[in-house]
């Protein structure tokens, strides 16, 4: 199956994760703090990559699931002394 060099640009794209200022904007845009955005940022900087380059899951694919449908500085807040504990350890 051939395909285009735009559509092949296109699903790389789509396939990539997203970018570290994009996901602060958008944490941001939820409502929450410069600090809420730090912690959640930090620990997920830890996170492991593996072999296939493939990143795993981390405090902000954590924070996704659960603000579904609920108010993200509650969710944050509930969050946070878990958070906190593992930006120390970062």
């Amino acid at each position: 199956m051939l395909t285009s060099l735009k559509e092949y640009i296109e699903q790389v794209r789509n396939s990539m994760p997203e970018l570290p200022e994009v996901t602060r904007a958008r944490l941001l845009s939820m409502g929450l703090s410069e600090r809420d955005a730090d912690v959640l940022m930090t620990i997920d900087a830890g996170r492991e990559v593996g072999f296939d380059g493939e990143l795993g899951k981390g405090a902000i694919t954590y924070f996704n699931s659960l603000v579904q449908g609920r108010d993200p500085k509650t969710v944050v807040n509930w969050c946070a002394p878990h958070f906190h504990h593992l930006e120390n350890e970062a």
